[in-house]
């Protein structure tokens, strides 16, 4: 939603583009950051817990893809 609002106020010459590109780009490097780190955080024998919880609906309950990936084929 922020950069459709970005785009449009690009568009009508209200904020310069290579500003908002970097802007862009330095949110979404630290909301990966943060994320990573919230996900190194939380084990997972807790998300298996948090995944049975009905609220929980971020999560199907079955192995992640990369879950079965590593077991496949080793670390």
């Amino acid at each position: 939603m922020v950069l459709a609002f970005t785009g449009f106020s690009m568009s009508q010459g209200v904020l310069d583009g290579p500003l908002a590109w970097v802007a862009a780009t330095a949110g979404s490097m630290a909301g990966a950051h943060l994320l990573y780190a919230a996900g190194a955080l939380v084990f997972d024998d807790r998300l298996q817990d948090l995944a049975g919880k009905r609220w929980f609906v971020l999560f199907t309950g079955r192995p992640a893809p990369g879950e079965r990936f590593f077991d496949r084929h080793g670390s």
